[in-house]
């Protein structure tokens, strides 16, 4: 499948993925949110103690890093998404697994800079929705990357990268609407420090 480089189309795929999964928080835990298909997380750990296999054999000796995605050997079979528990910033670890839901989301079937930069994107967006970070800053007046950062629960690197996404136009999609609607109980009131999951 070709890469999806639209930036609404990727918005779009975001949005659709967090509409109806009743957030109660701006922070979000992958690994809690429901999906349309099977997906299993595993820490490496875990995973080389259950299958006895190591990480270096299930990525087929390419790089794996903060993680990585397993494609499923059949139709019923789950698509695995690995990561690397030893990572102890968990903001990073939880941007790690929305960068591999972002391959199985945009329909990526191999490696590529373009398929990573795609991924990265996806994350941010599932993490920092655009239509929510326009909401905040409707409702603040303005946000700083420290305040993206404790509003979403993400790092800094990628607070700074959803930042374009506050000074641009952007013609939000109905389903990206909808999120904001379905979100505007849980934004603060006021800026401050929120609790983490």
């Amino acid at each position: 499948m070709t890469p999806t480089s639209n930036a609404a189309d990727l918005r779009e795929k975001a949005a659709a993925l967090l509409l109806g999964q009743r957030l109660k928080s701006l922070c979000i835990d992958v690994r809690k949110l429901r999906f349309d298909r099977p997906i299993r997380f595993h820490s490496y750990t875990e995973f080389c103690r259950s299958t006895r296999m190591t990480i270096e054999t299930v990525s087929a000796g390419k790089s794996h890093g903060d993680g990585f995605t397993v494609l499923p050997v059949s139709a019923d079979a789950p698509t695995l998404v690995l990561y690397n528990d030893l990572q102890p910033n968990r903001r990073r670890r939880n941007f790690t697994l929305a960068h591999e839901i972002g391959h199985i989301y945009l329909g990526h079937t191999q490696d590529g800079d373009s398929q990573e930069r795609e991924a990265d994107r996806f994350a941010a967006e599932l993490l920092a929705p655009t239509c929510l970070l326009l909401e905040c800053k409707r409702r603040y007046g303005t946000l700083t990357a420290d305040d993206i950062c404790e509003l979403f629960f993400i790092s800094r690197s990628a607070a700074l990268f959803t930042f374009d996404r506050l000074v641009t136009d952007v013609d939000l999609t109905e389903t990206e609407k909808k999120l904001a609607a379905d979100c505007a109980g849980i934004i603060p009131q006021r800026l401050g420090p929120v609790i983490s999951f």
